[in-house]
């Protein structure tokens, strides 16, 4: 009895739902998202619980890569194993290990997997990323506005050109933003516990009507420096 419980796939029931707690397995998979397909996106949105890494790619067709050690813990029903996307209504759907039809979401070992994202700069309207436990990073991006959300895990924001907008939500975890040296900003910053860095204070002018950057974390540090 004592081998059973030991070897395999451990599964027990919880209000009629499945969970399972498997082994570990490597991933390592790639998604591509044409340019034909991409002529009509304004908008991308990406949700995922691994960490996730945006970069700006002179490439026409979008490339999702994910790689790494992973182990799903949580309802097997209705997820996502491998990367998902669609496109509805001009925006581009991403997910990877997202569970919304069950009560009992999976979890994974998040910070030993990596989704990186090459879009083209030709895609600029908006970018929205959503990741619940693990790290976001972009970099170079040149989109209008941004939105990066995220409940436990830090935020890494370099950028070549200021957005009209840019909000940033982390209830624990610290975010570091890089912003070109000569570019002026609206700043708004709220946390309960007060740790903030502004290298670019000269930068500020809370009178413009754009390059609006709002920066939300409950506990973590907030910095801003030139990106170099």
């Amino acid at each position: 009895m004592k081998k059973l419980l030991l070897l395999g796939l451990s599964i027990f029931m919880v209000g009629g739902v499945l969970i399972g707690c498997g082994k570990t397995k490597s991933v390592n998979e790639q998604k591509i998202v044409y340019s034909d397909e991409l002529s009509k996106v304004k908008e991308i949105r990406i949700e995922s619980s691994s960490k996730i890494e945006v970069t700006d790619s002179n490439d026409k067709d979008l490339k999702a890569t994910l790689s790494g050690d992973v182990k799903f813990v949580g309802s097997i029903k209705g997820m996502d194993t491998t990367i998902a996307s669609r496109i509805k209504d001009g925006i581009l759907y991403i997910s990877y290990g997202v569970n919304k039809k069950s009560k009992f979401p999976i979890k994974a070992n998040s910070n030993k997997v990596s989704l990186v994202i090459d879009i083209p700069s030709s895609i600029k309207e908006k970018l929205h990323i959503k990741s619940e436990y693990t790290a976001i990073n972009v970099k170079n991006s040149n989109f209008k506005n941004i939105e990066c959300v995220s409940e436990t895990g830090n935020i890494g924001i370099s950028l070549g050109k200021i957005p009209n907008s840019l909000n940033i939500k982390t209830v624990s975890g610290a975010i570091k933003l890089n912003l070109p040296r000569n570019e002026k900003f609206s700043l708004s910053t709220t946390t309960k516990v007060e740790n903030i860095k502004n290298n670019l204070c000269d930068n500020v002018d809370n009178s413009l009507d754009k390059s609006k950057i709002s920066l939300t974390t409950q506990v973590g540090k907030i910095e801003l420096s030139e990106n170099k």
